[in-house]
């Protein structure tokens, strides 16, 4: 059997037009511009581990196209990293001041409570309006105040 030059430039056409299509794909399936939806990394990431099982095994494909492909493919991971990045910083904020909520409610409620000179003072104190309001905190926000 011949080897036919024009069979294998198509080749490296179908197969490149593949990867193109894929990381497009991968590129504008999971973005979110206007950051109003938590990305979904796991299926980016699952997505993106069978685009570079596709650099491995479709072949032929030309040079400059392989370089210009996995350059397009590296940007769109390293976007998602820097995303997912920011996305645990923000929630590691949220976490931090919640939490300095709640201490702070903690604090406020035993600086009460001992406030109290006796058994009957503290069954009149007013802790009561701050663990309530603790109470309420902890479950309209779902925290594990465990140390």
């Amino acid at each position: 059997m011949r080897w036919d030059k024009e069979a294998w430039n198509e080749q490296c056409r179908v197969n490149a037009r593949s990867l193109e299509s894929e990381i497009n794909r991968v590129e504008s399936g999971y973005r979110d511009p206007l950051n109003l939806v938590r990305r979904r990394g796991d299926a980016f990431w699952a997505h993106a581990k069978r685009i570079a099982e596709m650099f491995k095994t479709l072949k032929p494909l030309f040079q400059e196209d392989r370089e210009r492909l996995w350059a397009a493919f590296s940007a769109a991971c390293e976007e998602m990293k820097a995303t997912q990045a920011r996305e645990r910083e923000a929630k590691l904020k949220d976490s931090r001041e919640k939490r300095e909520l709640v201490m702070s409610k903690i604090r406020e409620a035993y600086f009460q409570a001992n406030g109290a000179a006796s058994s009957a003072e503290f069954a009149e104190a007013e802790p009561g309006i701050a663990v309530l309001e603790l109470r309420e905190t902890l479950i309209r926000d779902r925290l594990d105040v465990r140390p």
